[in-house]
């Protein structure tokens, strides 16, 4: 009987130090997944057509070949925009607020053009408050690697959210917590196979307990589940 006994210790003690050298790895993998996760998801900048130009400084954006550039001067402010490698300069001057409706913008373009309304914190409307955008549909195709231009109206809209320093987040904290819980639910999967499988549901069997290949396949699906995780955080293929 002592021998069972000592031989139940050694075989609890063996399992209690491969949970403890599993998790001094995953433990650390997920600190170093989470760190890059918020750098990814959390980095300000700002959606032009649907691709994020990174905020790289005061004023500075881009991502690839396409940047904005944004300068104060005086009650102006002056942007530079490069994009699919075409440079198109503008100038917003805000004028006065109209009531609850929102301030008055204008915003004069290298070619002449120019775009009036009212900024109303979301968009560009005229003095009865309809979308200046009403009846136009941006669509953004690329045909040889060229997309489509982005319209003056929707580029006045993005030089007065950034002129009032509203930004935009790469991602959200959304795919880090689904990341983690992911990340997590595949920790235990692997550390305890039989739990796991008969959670919530062990009550149904007198011995609740998987064969050696059943634990196996509960443990590749577990580091499975912890590469899902690890793919939604870092937004891998989305």
């Amino acid at each position: 009987m002592c021998t069972i006994i000592n031989d139940t210790n050694y075989i609890e003690q063996q399992e209690r130090a491969a949970i403890k050298k599993f998790l001094w790895v995953a433990v650390p993998v997920w600190v170093i997944l989470a760190a890059l996760s918020g750098w990814i998801n959390l980095r300000q900048g700002i959606y032009v057509a649907g691709d994020f130009l990174y905020s790289r400084g005061q004023g500075y954006y881009s991502r690839q070949q396409d940047e904005i550039r944004m300068y104060e001067e005086g009650s102006d402010t002056r942007f530079e925009v490069i994009w699919d490698g075409i440079k198109n300069d503008a100038a917003l001057v805000w004028g006065a607020a109209v009531g609850n409706n929102g301030t008055q913008v204008c915003v004069t373009f290298q070619d002449g053009n120019i775009i009036e309304g009212i900024w109303n914190g979301e968009t560009l409307s005229d003095a009865y408050g309809k979308d200046l955008a009403f009846g136009q549909f941006d669509i953004v195709v690329a045909v040889n690697g060229k997309r489509s231009p982005v319209s003056d109206i929707a580029w006045s809209k993005i030089f007065c959210r950034l002129s009032l320093g509203d930004t935009d987040t790469k991602g959200s904290l959304v795919f880090i917590f689904i990341g983690t819980m992911s990340y997590v639910l595949g920790v235990l999967s692997f550390l305890f196979p039989d739990k796991t499988h008969f959670f919530l549901r062990g009550w149904q069997y007198e011995r609740a307990e998987l064969s050696d290949g059943g634990r196996l396949i509960a443990k590749t699906g577990g580091i499975m589940v912890m590469v899902l995780g690890g793919i939604i955080m870092l937004q891998i293929f989305l």
